[in-house]
């Protein structure tokens, strides 16, 4: 059996969303904490309004995020797990590229495929891209990238934990889910697991 792994960013492999932590440190007026992403023009919104309202430099940022950002537990090992057995990985996001680069830097991550928004740092703030949701919402694109593996016959293990990633996880062979996409699994019907660590994902690619 060949596998495929698609896994969204924020609080599937980083123990905490890392958006919520940026806005929270650098002091952003009126934020949600836990925004309920039920569309994705809510996703977008959210990002571009709390995002861009930080005005910080790119190296206080950066230094932030790689000091804030926790990898979930035995995301290392599965990561290094699927490139020896030439596992594709791949992560799907609504989040921001200038954040999820430097996470994935501070754990000597590279070589994996990251489709995420595109942000700037400009004088006024963060400025926020979703070119590669100009003919998908957000949810589809993420169920698309399972649906390509699917299609080469892939077993796909997907990884999320929001709403927007629902799509996914219904064309997904396997699930691995938190909080709100765990919850919409289990009043939906759909088989998932909990995800609290990625060690269950090691021994199945095993």
């Amino acid at each position: 059996m060949k596998y495929a792994i698609i896994s969204d960013f924020d609080g599937t492999l980083t123990q905490k969303d890392v958006a919520h932590l940026l806005v929270d440190h650098f002091k952003v007026d009126g934020i949600v904490c836990q925004p309920n992403h039920v569309h994705d023009d809510d996703a977008k919104h959210w990002m571009r309004c709390y995002m861009g309202a930080i005005k910080a430099s790119q190296e206080e940022f950066e230094c932030y995020v790689k000091r804030a950002a926790l990898a979930r537990e035995g995301l290392v090992e599965m990561i290094q797990l699927a490139f020896e057995k030439n596992i594709p990985f791949e992560i799907v996001s609504g989040g921001l590229d200038i954040y999820i680069n430097p996470v994935l830097k501070k754990y000597n991550i590279s070589g994996i495929p990251v489709y995420a928004a595109n942000a700037e740092f400009t004088p006024g703030g963060i400025s926020v891209e979703y070119p590669l949701l100009e003919n998908f919402t957000l949810a589809d694109f993420k169920a698309s990238r399972v649906k390509h593996f699917k299609a080469q016959d892939y077993t796909t293990i997907f990884c999320g934990d929001g709403l927007t990633d629902f799509e996914a996880a219904k064309a997904a062979d396997i699930v691995f889910a938190r909080e709100h996409l765990l919850a919409a699994c289990v009043r939906e019907n759909i088989a998932v697991n909990e995800l609290v660590t990625f060690r269950e994902i090691i021994e199945i690619i095993k």
